[in-house]
């Protein structure tokens, strides 16, 4: 396993993007039934060789990182992360490859995350949901994230700890 390993559960591990993950996310990336809740239509190599190669370059220290979510028994990545640190909070984005979803991955791996990171630096977490996805915003409300605004079809979640 290249790079180190940011955050760990009993299953998966955060890790730093590698260029030998481009094709694994440009499938999960290109799959219609995730591109319909993202920001993103007709995933291309190219950009998916542009958003690796910064994403290798990005890191928790800069203040904006896309991480990698890595199945630690086969080493296979399924998702990832992105982080973006504000004065005030810290915006959560996250995508899941369809085959690895329903399976508790998602949940395991982002109380890990999102326990260190308010344990840490004692922020407030926020994402934004398209609407019609349910099933996260089903994750979010079992990960304590409570609904605080709809805006332009996203449900806006929070989580504060306090």
């Amino acid at each position: 396993m290249l790079g180190p390993i940011l955050f760990e559960s009993d299953r998966i591990i955060v890790r730093p993007f590698h260029q030998e993950d481009i094709l694994t996310f440009l499938a999960y990336r290109q799959d219609k039934d995730i591109e319909r809740y993202q920001g993103w239509k007709d995933y291309s190599l190219k950009y998916a060789q542009d958003f690796v190669e910064w994403a290798c370059k990005s890191s928790i220290s800069a203040g904006k990182t896309q991480l990698a979510l890595v199945l630690k028994e086969t080493n296979t990545m399924f998702g990832d992360i992105y982080l973006n640190f504000e004065k005030t909070h810290i915006d959560l984005g996250y995508t899941c490859a369809i085959a690895y979803q329903k399976k508790g991955y998602m949940t395991e791996i982002l109380n890990v995350v999102l326990s260190q990171l308010y344990q840490d630096l004692h922020l407030t977490i926020r994402t934004e949901i398209d609407v019609r996805n349910t099933d996260s915003i089903r994750l979010c409300e079992r990960l304590e994230f409570k609904q605080i605004d709809l805006v332009d079809g996203f449900v806006v979640m929070e989580r504060n700890l306090e």
